[in-house]
């Protein structure tokens, strides 16, 4: 039998993190990372802000997010 893997697919919500998306929606997506430990997640989102953020696509501002979130210092 095959093993199962646990994916989590995270739709995008916008391209500013001063919203929603920065207050709530993210830091409830780093949560479940941390305590779920998915063996793979996938992030969604494209260039939908172009005027107010231009060159910024929602799965790229997640990944940032998530990522500076998840990273921890390196040890001196």
């Amino acid at each position: 039998m095959a093993e199962k893997r646990h994916i989590v697919v995270v739709c995008g919500y916008g391209c500013h993190l001063d919203t929603p998306l920065g207050r709530v929606y993210l830091p409830k997506v780093v949560q479940f990372i941390k305590e779920q430990k998915p063996d793979r997640i996938i992030l969604c989102g494209g260039y939908t802000q172009q005027k107010s953020a231009p060159k910024v696509s929602e799965a790229a501002l997640m990944a940032h997010y998530i990522d500076k979130c998840l990273s921890y210092p390196e040890s001196a």
